[in-house]
């Protein structure tokens, strides 16, 4: 006990007795004793999360107050229900020591475990070195990065989540890329808009150009997001939060609107505010194009990422840029089909999601086949429905602002 704050031990023993009573059992204190500081802390933190929330602290603040986004809380109030024990709180307190020879199976589930800890907001390099310093066995960096990929999108996919979270969240925001267009047209970076559903990190609509076009392609991702997707559910009825990362100059649109919606978080300011949920969400890459947040806040490709100086034309951008988006939704759909897999016990037939259909309606096709995902799919509409509301807005400060060479 000589490295634990005995201040801090003092707040979690009262705690322990709130959540187990007079008689904690010996193995919680035992757990509670062996705890370094940082160890101690991050479960003080949670289990007066979690005890505020079953007393009834909504999901959404007793998520921050330990310091965690939804999902990440969520997976951590059900293994707190399945096992009521502070192991089950904080990440690798009483885990047994590592087994050699688990191989990539061993890290790949291991990688599964470190993000659903971490939940969406984490830190993919550090997600990268503790898989490394954790895996049972020897993997490089670019293994390590693969498996927490792959990892993220099985985790995404858990039913219990989709369930409970999809249309609570839907982000629009901007990301440079590793392309630039040819001098005859400007020779500017080729930037990319997302509007990207959290709980599933489905795609919901998109739009490319050079980064003086930002406002349009702003314009045309909220508006083909929800002719997309504004069937999959009911729109009419309370959305999710709608969080738009805008350019300069379009901060104050959501003014416009015909009414004050406490849905939509307009983040406007900081030049470190683009693309860096993107890359929490879909990673560093979607299909064959890179994402380089960085390269949108400062007008420039990455001096390390041209690839052969990628000059590209801003007809063959956007179509990669397309093909990529097709590429992740279709990873996105094979997921999202075993979880349906999981919830009924069938499975989505190929030919009621073929690629022939188109990506929005393959993707709503799934999403329709579980019928407790029915909030989420209302959730989903009505956020992008507000999206529309939102690009309507929008419009009217495009006409001065527009780009000039277009």
């Amino acid at each position: 006990m000589s490295r634990t704050d005995p201040d801090q031990f003092s707040l979690l023993e009262a705690l322990m007795h709130e959540a187990w009573g007079d008689v904690v059992p010996a193995e919680e204190w035992a757990i509670a004793r062996s705890m370094a500081p940082d160890r101690l802390h991050i479960a003080l933190q949670r289990l007066d999360a979690v005890m505020d929330e079953e007393r009834r602290l909504p999901l959404s603040d007793a998520a921050i107050k330990a310091g965690m986004d939804r999902i990440a809380f969520f997976r951590l109030r059900q293994r707190w229900k399945r096992d009521r024990s502070l192991r089950s709180l904080t990440p690798f307190i009483g885990r047994a020591p590592r087994r050699v020879g688990l191989g990539k199976e061993g890290a790949s589930e291991l990688a599964l475990k470190l993000v659903k800890d971490a939940g969406k907001n984490a830190d993919t390099s550090i997600l990268v070195e503790q898989l490394i310093a954790q895996s049972a066995d020897a993997i490089s960096r670019q293994t390590a990065t693969r498996l927490l990929r792959d990892a993220s999108a099985r985790a995404s996919a858990d039913p219990e989540v989709i369930e409970q979270e999809l249309g609570s969240e839907i982000l629009v925001d901007f990301s440079g890329t590793a392309m630039r267009t040819a001098i005859d047209e400007g020779g500017h970076i080729v930037a990319v808009c997302l509007a990207v559903e959290s709980a599933s990190r489905i795609i919901l609509g998109w739009a490319a150009g050079p980064i003086s076009r930002s406002g349009t392609m702003l314009l045309e991702t909220l508006f083909n997001s929800a002719a997309d997707y504004d069937d999959v559910g009911d729109a009419g009825q309370i959305p999710g939060r709608l969080r738009i990362v805008t350019p300069e100059g379009f901060g104050n649109f959501a003014g416009l609107l015909i009414s004050p919606q406490s849905s939509i978080e307009i983040v406007n300011s900081g030049e470190r505010r683009f693309g860096r949920q993107l890359i929490k969400l879909l990673g560093h890459r979607i299909g064959r194009v890179s994402l380089h947040p960085r390269a949108y806040a400062r007008g420039e490709p990455p001096a390390n990422g041209m690839s052969a100086a990628r000059i590209v034309s801003l007809k063959d951008a956007t179509a990669l840029i397309g093909e990529a988006v097709r590429h992740h939704n279709a990873d996105r759909r094979n997921v999202l089909i075993d979880a349906v897999t999981k919830v009924t016990g069938s499975q989505v037939t190929n030919s009621e999601v073929s690629e022939e259909t188109g990506d929005a309606l393959a993707l709503k096709t799934i999403l329709k086949a579980v019928d407790r995902w029915r909030d989420g799919r209302d959730r989903l509409a009505s956020t992008v429905s507000l999206g529309r509301e939102c690009a309507s807005a929008l419009a009217l400060l495009l006409p001065p602002m527009v780009d000039p060479e277009r």
